[in-house]
Protein backbone atom coordinates (compact mmCIF):
# COMPACT_ATOMS: atom_id res chain seq x y z
CA UNK A 1 0.00 0.00 0.00
CA UNK A 2 0.93 3.74 -0.57
CA UNK A 3 0.86 6.45 1.37
CA UNK A 4 0.67 9.46 -0.59
CA UNK A 5 0.63 12.90 0.63
CA UNK A 6 -0.03 16.20 -1.61
CA UNK A 7 0.27 19.75 -0.17
CA UNK A 8 -0.61 22.74 -2.21
CA UNK A 9 -0.56 26.25 -1.82
CA UNK A 10 -0.68 27.72 1.91
CA UNK A 11 -0.32 31.58 1.61
CA UNK A 12 -1.80 34.78 2.80
CA UNK A 13 -4.65 35.00 0.46
CA UNK A 14 -5.03 33.46 -2.22
CA UNK A 15 -2.86 34.96 -5.38
CA UNK A 16 -1.12 33.59 -8.74
CA UNK A 17 2.48 34.71 -9.70
CA UNK A 18 4.20 34.89 -12.95
CA UNK A 19 7.48 32.78 -11.55
CA UNK A 20 10.86 34.45 -12.04
CA UNK A 21 8.63 37.50 -13.54
CA UNK A 22 8.19 41.40 -12.27
CA UNK A 23 4.37 41.05 -12.51
CA UNK A 24 2.63 39.59 -9.11
CA UNK A 25 -0.88 39.13 -8.29
CA UNK A 26 -3.13 38.55 -5.09
CA UNK A 27 -6.10 38.93 -3.92
CA UNK A 28 -7.22 38.88 0.28
CA UNK A 29 -4.22 40.76 2.20
CA UNK A 30 -4.62 44.18 -0.51
CA UNK A 31 -8.47 44.03 -1.45
CA UNK A 32 -9.80 45.69 1.29
CA UNK A 33 -6.84 48.29 1.39
CA UNK A 34 -7.54 48.95 -2.53
CA UNK A 35 -11.18 49.26 -1.68
CA UNK A 36 -10.12 52.16 0.67
CA UNK A 37 -7.50 53.94 -1.42
CA UNK A 38 -9.80 54.26 -4.62
CA UNK A 39 -12.51 56.61 -3.24
CA UNK A 40 -12.05 59.62 -5.66
CA UNK A 41 -15.64 58.26 -7.57
CA UNK A 42 -15.81 61.73 -9.58
CA UNK A 43 -13.11 60.53 -11.79
CA UNK A 44 -13.44 59.57 -15.60
CA UNK A 45 -11.83 56.11 -14.97
CA UNK A 46 -14.99 55.25 -12.87
CA UNK A 47 -17.36 56.54 -15.58
CA UNK A 48 -20.10 53.35 -15.75
CA UNK A 49 -19.08 51.66 -13.04
CA UNK A 50 -21.17 50.32 -10.42
CA UNK A 51 -20.33 48.72 -6.77
CA UNK A 52 -19.91 45.45 -6.55
CA UNK A 53 -21.70 43.65 -3.76
CA UNK A 54 -20.53 41.69 -1.19
CA UNK A 55 -20.81 37.88 -2.46
CA UNK A 56 -19.02 39.87 -6.25
CA UNK A 57 -16.67 40.64 -3.91
CA UNK A 58 -15.85 37.22 -3.08
CA UNK A 59 -15.22 35.89 -5.86
CA UNK A 60 -13.04 38.27 -6.69
CA UNK A 61 -9.16 36.21 -7.19
CA UNK A 62 -6.92 39.12 -8.53
CA UNK A 63 -5.54 42.44 -7.49
CA UNK A 64 -2.65 44.29 -8.70
CA UNK A 65 0.17 44.53 -7.10
CA UNK A 66 2.88 47.48 -7.63
CA UNK A 67 6.30 45.81 -8.08
CA UNK A 68 7.72 48.75 -6.42
CA UNK A 69 6.16 47.84 -3.42
CA UNK A 70 8.32 44.86 -3.83
CA UNK A 71 11.22 44.51 -1.54
CA UNK A 72 12.36 40.81 -1.69
CA UNK A 73 11.75 38.19 -4.05
CA UNK A 74 12.92 34.59 -3.04
CA UNK A 75 13.07 30.70 -3.91
CA UNK A 76 13.94 28.07 -1.18
CA UNK A 77 14.04 24.67 -3.01
CA UNK A 78 14.90 21.52 -1.39
CA UNK A 79 14.63 17.42 -1.65
CA UNK A 80 15.12 15.05 0.81
CA UNK A 81 15.24 11.43 -0.27
CA UNK A 82 15.70 8.53 2.65
CA UNK A 83 15.89 4.54 0.64
CA UNK A 84 15.29 1.70 2.58
CA UNK A 85 18.49 0.54 3.71
CA UNK A 86 19.09 4.15 5.16
CA UNK A 87 20.41 6.09 2.48
CA UNK A 88 19.78 10.01 3.49
CA UNK A 89 20.12 12.69 0.56
CA UNK A 90 19.20 15.77 0.75
CA UNK A 91 19.81 19.05 -1.95
CA UNK A 92 18.76 22.41 -1.37
CA UNK A 93 18.77 25.77 -3.63
CA UNK A 94 17.86 29.03 -2.45
CA UNK A 95 18.09 31.90 -4.85
CA UNK A 96 16.81 35.47 -3.84
CA UNK A 97 16.43 39.23 -5.07
CA UNK A 98 17.12 42.21 -2.64
CA UNK A 99 15.43 44.98 -4.42
CA UNK A 100 14.67 47.26 -1.82
CA UNK A 101 17.70 50.02 -3.22
CA UNK A 102 15.35 49.68 -6.50
CA UNK A 103 17.62 47.70 -7.84
CA UNK A 104 17.50 43.86 -8.09
CA UNK A 105 20.11 42.50 -6.31
CA UNK A 106 20.62 38.43 -6.91
CA UNK A 107 21.95 35.89 -4.30
CA UNK A 108 22.26 31.92 -4.99
CA UNK A 109 23.61 29.37 -2.68
CA UNK A 110 23.44 25.66 -3.33
CA UNK A 111 24.06 22.57 -1.08
CA UNK A 112 23.88 18.86 -1.25
CA UNK A 113 24.72 16.15 1.21
CA UNK A 114 24.33 12.29 1.43
CA UNK A 115 24.92 9.66 4.48
CA UNK A 116 25.31 5.96 2.51
CA UNK A 117 25.47 2.79 4.07
CA UNK A 118 27.51 0.09 2.50
CA UNK A 119 24.29 -1.97 2.44
CA UNK A 120 22.83 0.23 -0.05
CA UNK A 121 24.68 -0.69 -3.26
CA UNK A 122 23.83 -4.53 -2.17
CA UNK A 123 20.11 -3.41 -1.97
CA UNK A 124 20.13 -1.96 -5.24
CA UNK A 125 21.20 -4.95 -7.15
CA UNK A 126 18.03 -6.70 -5.48
CA UNK A 127 15.72 -4.12 -6.25
CA UNK A 128 15.88 -3.30 -9.95
CA UNK A 129 13.83 -4.05 -12.19
CA UNK A 130 10.49 -4.35 -9.39
CA UNK A 131 8.28 -1.68 -10.73
CA UNK A 132 7.75 0.93 -13.56
CA UNK A 133 6.38 4.05 -13.88
CA UNK A 134 5.33 6.12 -17.24
CA UNK A 135 5.15 9.65 -17.54
CA UNK A 136 1.95 10.44 -19.48
CA UNK A 137 3.04 13.70 -20.94
CA UNK A 138 2.96 15.74 -17.58
CA UNK A 139 5.60 17.81 -18.43
CA UNK A 140 3.75 19.52 -21.00
CA UNK A 141 1.71 21.48 -18.20
CA UNK A 142 1.71 24.65 -16.80
CA UNK A 143 1.10 26.55 -13.69
CA UNK A 144 1.22 24.64 -10.42
CA UNK A 145 1.72 20.71 -11.75
CA UNK A 146 2.50 18.32 -8.49
CA UNK A 147 3.20 14.01 -9.70
CA UNK A 148 3.66 11.44 -7.40
CA UNK A 149 3.70 7.92 -9.53
CA UNK A 150 4.61 4.71 -7.50
CA UNK A 151 5.22 1.24 -8.63
CA UNK A 152 6.19 -0.57 -5.27
CA UNK A 153 4.76 -0.57 -2.05
CA UNK A 154 5.15 1.21 1.27
CA UNK A 155 6.52 4.47 0.08
CA UNK A 156 5.65 7.85 1.04
CA UNK A 157 5.73 10.63 -1.20
CA UNK A 158 4.85 14.56 -0.21
CA UNK A 159 4.89 17.50 -2.62
CA UNK A 160 4.52 20.56 -0.77
CA UNK A 161 4.46 24.13 -2.10
CA UNK A 162 4.55 27.22 0.46
CA UNK A 163 3.88 30.75 -0.33
CA UNK A 164 4.44 33.51 1.98
CA UNK A 165 3.67 36.64 0.96
CA UNK A 166 2.93 40.08 2.93
CA UNK A 167 4.86 42.73 4.63
CA UNK A 168 6.28 40.88 7.82
CA UNK A 169 7.47 37.98 5.27
CA UNK A 170 10.83 37.25 6.49
CA UNK A 171 13.42 36.24 3.92
CA UNK A 172 14.48 33.09 5.54
CA UNK A 173 17.39 31.58 7.07
CA UNK A 174 20.53 31.67 5.04
CA UNK A 175 21.83 28.06 6.07
CA UNK A 176 25.48 26.05 5.51
CA UNK A 177 25.99 25.89 1.86
CA UNK A 178 28.86 23.86 0.17
CA UNK A 179 27.39 25.19 -3.68
CA UNK A 180 27.89 21.94 -4.62
CA UNK A 181 25.56 21.72 -7.85
CA UNK A 182 25.95 17.91 -8.50
CA UNK A 183 26.86 14.50 -6.80
CA UNK A 184 27.08 10.95 -7.25
CA UNK A 185 26.95 8.98 -4.06
CA UNK A 186 28.28 5.80 -3.22
CA UNK A 187 25.17 4.17 -3.34
CA UNK A 188 24.74 5.50 -7.18
CA UNK A 189 22.58 8.45 -6.52
CA UNK A 190 22.89 11.10 -8.96
CA UNK A 191 21.98 14.13 -7.73
CA UNK A 192 22.11 18.07 -9.84
CA UNK A 193 21.01 21.44 -9.33
CA UNK A 194 20.10 23.54 -12.23
CA UNK A 195 20.15 27.04 -12.61
CA UNK A 196 19.74 29.23 -15.53
CA UNK A 197 18.28 31.66 -16.90
CA UNK A 198 14.26 31.81 -16.16
CA UNK A 199 15.30 29.05 -14.71
CA UNK A 200 15.53 26.77 -11.27
CA UNK A 201 15.54 23.11 -10.65
CA UNK A 202 16.73 20.10 -9.16
CA UNK A 203 16.80 16.15 -9.95
CA UNK A 204 17.49 12.86 -7.88
CA UNK A 205 17.74 10.01 -9.71
CA UNK A 206 18.17 6.68 -7.93
CA UNK A 207 18.36 3.78 -10.26
CA UNK A 208 16.76 1.00 -9.03
CA UNK A 209 14.80 3.07 -6.97
CA UNK A 210 13.35 6.04 -8.97
CA UNK A 211 13.85 9.84 -9.97
CA UNK A 212 12.40 13.24 -8.31
CA UNK A 213 12.28 16.16 -9.67
CA UNK A 214 11.13 19.99 -9.06
CA UNK A 215 11.84 22.89 -11.34
CA UNK A 216 10.59 26.34 -11.79
CA UNK A 217 10.27 28.32 -15.52
CA UNK A 218 9.20 31.25 -16.27
CA UNK A 219 5.87 31.59 -17.77
CA UNK A 220 5.24 28.17 -17.63
CA UNK A 221 5.01 28.09 -13.60
CA UNK A 222 6.07 24.99 -10.97
CA UNK A 223 6.57 21.22 -12.11
CA UNK A 224 6.88 18.49 -9.02
CA UNK A 225 7.09 14.70 -9.73
CA UNK A 226 8.41 11.92 -7.82
CA UNK A 227 8.63 8.53 -9.41
CA UNK A 228 9.12 5.57 -7.37
CA UNK A 229 9.65 2.18 -8.89
CA UNK A 230 10.91 0.05 -5.47
CA UNK A 231 9.57 -0.18 -2.17
CA UNK A 232 10.06 1.59 1.63
CA UNK A 233 11.11 5.20 -0.14
CA UNK A 234 10.45 8.50 1.84
CA UNK A 235 10.83 11.09 -0.53
CA UNK A 236 9.81 15.11 0.09
CA UNK A 237 10.34 17.98 -2.71
CA UNK A 238 9.42 21.77 -1.18
CA UNK A 239 9.42 24.69 -2.96
CA UNK A 240 8.54 27.75 -1.08
CA UNK A 241 8.38 31.46 -2.37
CA UNK A 242 9.23 34.31 -0.32
CA UNK A 243 7.66 38.15 -1.13
CA UNK A 244 8.23 40.90 1.07
CA UNK A 245 6.08 43.66 0.56
CA UNK A 246 6.97 47.75 1.57
CA UNK A 247 4.54 50.11 2.56
CA UNK A 248 2.74 51.76 0.13
CA UNK A 249 1.00 55.34 0.95
CA UNK A 250 -2.27 55.89 0.08
CA UNK A 251 -1.32 58.36 -2.65
CA UNK A 252 0.80 56.01 -4.50
CA UNK A 253 -2.01 53.30 -4.29
CA UNK A 254 -5.02 54.96 -5.18
CA UNK A 255 -2.44 56.31 -8.97
CA UNK A 256 -1.32 52.57 -9.46
CA UNK A 257 -5.54 51.51 -9.02
CA UNK A 258 -6.39 54.48 -11.30
CA UNK A 259 -4.12 53.32 -13.99
CA UNK A 260 -4.75 49.81 -13.94
CA UNK A 261 -8.75 50.95 -14.18
CA UNK A 262 -7.53 52.77 -17.12
CA UNK A 263 -5.78 50.11 -18.68
CA UNK A 264 -9.03 47.74 -18.63
CA UNK A 265 -11.02 50.73 -20.04
CA UNK A 266 -8.54 50.67 -23.23
CA UNK A 267 -8.91 46.94 -23.56
CA UNK A 268 -12.24 47.32 -23.31
CA UNK A 269 -12.46 48.88 -26.82
CA UNK A 270 -10.17 46.58 -28.43
CA UNK A 271 -12.34 44.66 -31.03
Amino acid sequence: MNRLKSQWWRCRGTFGVSLIGASLVLSAPLAARAATVATDFSSPVFQHSRQLSDHELAQLRGKAVNSREVLFFGVEMSMDWSTAAGEKVHARANLGFDMASGQPSPTFSSHITATTPEEYAAYRQSTVGQGAVIDGGTANGTGVVQLVQAGGDFNSANNAFWIDVGHEVGRGEMPAANNALGMTTPGGAQVSIDRQSGRLGMTLDLPGAGLARQEIVSRRGLRQSIQLSSNRQQVRNMTRLRIQLGEATGATSRQDMQRMLESIRVLERIQ
